[in-house]
């Protein structure tokens, strides 16, 4: 009798050890995963970047761009410049473009840009280039992430001002996407005194949708924060079940974004082929009984 009490105890250590294993080497595997998810997300930023600073290196050598810059006239470089910024937009995704005299006065620009969300910005980076005379790069998060490349301009060898692209980061999207297989959303904080924009809100959170996957079902990030209203009571990931998946889901934070006052973040939904016996459940209906249908995009 003693002795099958023995092995009864040595079976329920031995699977309670094996089970604490498997476990620990599950989180282990996903704690990599997402460090390589920041990894793939940084480069993916550098390399917009980089695009981006390609692009000002060429444009002083755009037919017409060299006189009208040595010129220094206003009316010159819009009309120099004007022909080529509806290409740029359509097959380069610029969405924002100022040049800028040597004195730091704005000679042209092009896109959109909401009152004061990026002109400080802006007039501070053009002070410091060309100051320095050495490009800069910037990621901004005020409304919507922009990633800007800020340079000078050199004319015949010559500095004759800074000129400042910027794209939103919609590549960083779908280049992740493609290359890790999960679905990721931009997270950007509301502010109260920028104008109301027709973004996806996620009230419980207090932050808008910059962009996100494609394939992304927003609606598994609403019911996650009607359960955790608390973002940063996500820090660590959490585990949930939305219909017949298995999805975790994770703040990704990078450096460059821990450093701005914009509050901005990237939140990973990764499917999860292990079963998790502690992971939460989501059930939808009774979500929609209590808060109303979500809605799907």
């Amino acid at each position: 009798m003693l002795s099958s009490l023995i092995l009864i105890a040595i079976v329920v250590s031995f699977t309670g050890i094996t089970y604490l294993s498997l476990m620990d080497d599950f989180e282990s595997q996903r704690n990599a995963q997402h460090q390589r998810y920041a990894k793939e997300v940084e480069g993916l930023i550098d390399q917009v970047s980089i695009n981006l600073h390609q692009l000002a290196g060429l444009i002083p050598f755009l037919e017409g761009m060299d006189k009208s810059l040595l010129s220094g006239n206003k009316e010159y470089v819009t009309q120099a410049f004007d022909p080529y910024w509806s290409p740029l937009q359509l097959n380069k995704g610029i969405e924002l473009l100022r040049f800028y005299d040597s004195s730091n006065q704005q000679l042209a620009g092009w896109g959109t840009s909401q009152p004061n969300t990026y002109d400080a910005l802006m007039s501070a980076w053009v002070h410091e280039v060309n100051a320095q005379e050495k490009p800069m790069s910037h990621l901004s998060c005020p409304t919507s992430c922009m990633q800007f490349a800020v340079a000078p301009l050199l004319v015949e060898g010559n500095n004759v001002g800074v000129i400042v692209i910027g794209t939103p980061l919609v590549d960083v999207i779908l280049g992740f996407k493609d290359i890790s297989g999960a679905d990721i959303a931009l997270l950007v904080r509301e502010k109260g005194d920028l104008p109301e924009s027709n973004k996806v809100k996620i009230a419980n959170w207090d932050v808008t949708l910059a962009a996100h996957s494609r394939e992304m079902n927003i609606t598994v990030l609403d019911e996650v924060a009607a359960n955790y209203p608390d973002l940063e009571s996500l820090e660590e990931g959490i585990l949930v079940s939305w219909h017949d998946r298995h999805l975790q889901i994770k703040p990704l934070f990078l450096e460059r974004m821990a450093v701005s006052e914009d509050g901005a973040r990237f939140m990973v939904v990764t499917d999860i082929h292990l079963h998790d016996p502690h992971h939460s459940q989501l059930d939808p209906a009774k979500h929609d009984n209590r808060r109303g249908r979500a809605h799907i995009l």
